[in-house]
């Protein structure tokens, strides 16, 4: 368990990294678990396969994907993508 941290940043700092060590730990743990069990494995993949699915059939099927926010396609020779000047 981590001691309490007086308050200066390099405290706050090193506080975040044990408790980013820590989740990554616990993702690991996980990823593991399913990794050596092939039921779970076969499970996990099949559901993220399923809504890979999904996902790419409604980006299909959406109006306008290629266009800009208004979903009207671009004029000819104009950039699919509008840029914007923030300097």
């Amino acid at each position: 368990m981590p001691e309490p941290a007086d308050g200066t940043p390099s405290d706050a700092l090193q506080q975040a990294a044990v408790e980013l060590i820590g989740a990554a730990r616990s993702f690991l743990d996980a990823a593991e678990a399913i990794v050596r069990d092939p039921g779970t494995l076969r499970s996990v993949a099949g559901g993220v396969t399923g809504m890979l699915k999904v996902m790419g059939e409604a980006f299909l099927a959406a109006p306008g994907r290629a266009g800009s926010a208004t979903g009207a396609p671009p004029a000819p020779g104009e950039p699919p993508v509008e840029r914007i000047d923030l300097g």
